[in-house]
């Protein structure tokens, strides 16, 4: 019996929050890329758009309000949904972390991520 493996190169791309905010088109230029996708230059404003802060909070609100996903919480034990869209401004972190807390997380962070080649810049 001949037992064939197939190895599939796993590639992965990091799109975070303050790139998109700072550059939407270039991130969504960036991400046609990576995924191969072809002349989808005209589509990117209408992208942009539809992924802005207020659209995906309004979006989620709807969701909130959908009645399956109202049984999907209840079967999940929830109180109500955890709130993913707050202000949508960058650097709103700074509004919650003490100069304690952030650098207390400076440190676990660095500890556990030096062997990981991704680089994310915390506004």
């Amino acid at each position: 019996m001949v037992l064939t493996l197939l190895c599939i190169e796993l590639r992965s791309v990091l799109v975070t929050g303050t790139k998109k905010v700072h550059n939407t088109i270039g991130e969504l230029k960036r991400l046609a890329k990576f995924l191969d996708v072809k002349d989808a230059d005209q589509l990117f404003p209408e992208i942009a758009e539809k992924c802005g802060f207020d659209n995906l909070k309004a979006a989620d609100e709807r969701v909130r309000n959908d009645s399956t996903m109202a049984e999907i919480i209840k079967s999940m034990n929830l109180k109500k949904i955890p709130t993913l869209y707050r202000k949508g401004k960058v650097g709103d972190w700074k509004n919650y972390f003490t100069v304690a807390m952030n650098e207390t997380f400076d440190k676990i962070y660095a500890d556990n991520m030096k062997n990981v080649a991704v680089d994310i810049d915390f506004v």
